[in-house]
Parts: structure tokens; C-alpha cells; sequence
């Protein structure tokens, strides 16, 4: 079952509270896309705060846990996206202790600039993924 904590320092974060299996789906999270023009509207509020950017063109809010997922330099989990049903996908990159927190790698994969509550963070590639 996946639990929400506070973090001192990072705010909220995903855990479990049962081991995870390297593989296994830990969420399914229904996404609602946004188009270029509502992405213009909300720019400089709190909801776009929580927009999701992960490939161009693919703006979305994510819900369920999807939007407390930390960022993790040796992520736990990584993140399949299928724009086509409205879903991104959280799947155990290795297997997850019970109490540790979930976290992927907010870069993708690649060097990243990602801004989050008009605050830049720059992530670099740290080669754990699938």
C-alpha cells in the first residue's frame, strides 16, 4: 500500500509500506492532457505548479500520488507514458523495501532543466533507468 509522509526539507513523498518486486506496477495515474493554449492561461499560478512536462507536446496534470513523487539521484522507479490512454505509469526499477520512499528521476534520463514552484532545478543524467 502506498503511503504519504513528510519529509523535512523535500514536503511530501510517496512511500510503501510493503516491498515492491523490481517490475511490478506500483501506480497507474490518470493524466489529463493540456494543450498548448490552457499551458499559456495558467503559467504563473499554483496549478501550474503541479503541470507535468515530460515530453513536447505532453503537458498534463497526473493524478493519484503521481505529483508527490520525489526526485532521486538512485531512483527506485521509473515511468512508462502512455499519452494515448491518459496514463503514466509508475514501475518498480528495483525491488523497494517496505518503508522506503519512491522516487524516479525527474530528468528522464537526460540532462534536464525543470522549474517547479518558480524555482529552477537542474538534474543530470544519472543513467538509472530501465
Amino acid at each position: 500500500m502506498l503511503i504519504i509522509k513528510s519529509i523535512e526539507g523535500k514536503g511530501r513523498g510517496v512511500f510503501t509500506d510493503t516491498k515492491i518486486t523490481k517490475g511490478d506496477i506500483i501506480e497507474t495515474c490518470p493524466i489529463t492532457l493540456i494543450s498548448q493554449a490552457d499551458v499559456d492561461l495558467i503559467k504563473n499560478t499554483l496549478i501550474d505548479s503541479y503541470t507535468f512536462r515530460r515530453s513536447e507536446g505532453h503537458d498534463c496534470l497526473v493524478f493519484g500520488f503521481g505529483m508527490l513523487y520525489n526526485h532521486g539521484n538512485d531512483p527506485n522507479a521509473y515511468i512508462e507514458e502512455h499519452y494515448e490512454s491518459e496514463n503514466l505509469i509508475f514501475i518498480a526499477l528495483r525491488d523497494i523495501q517496505a518503508n522506503e520512499e519512491i522516487t524516479y528521476d525527474y530528468s528522464g534520463g537526460e540532462d534536464a532543466e525543470i522549474i517547479f514552484n518558480g524555482r529552477e532545478y537542474t538534474y543530470a543524467n544519472t543513467g538509472n533507468r530501465q
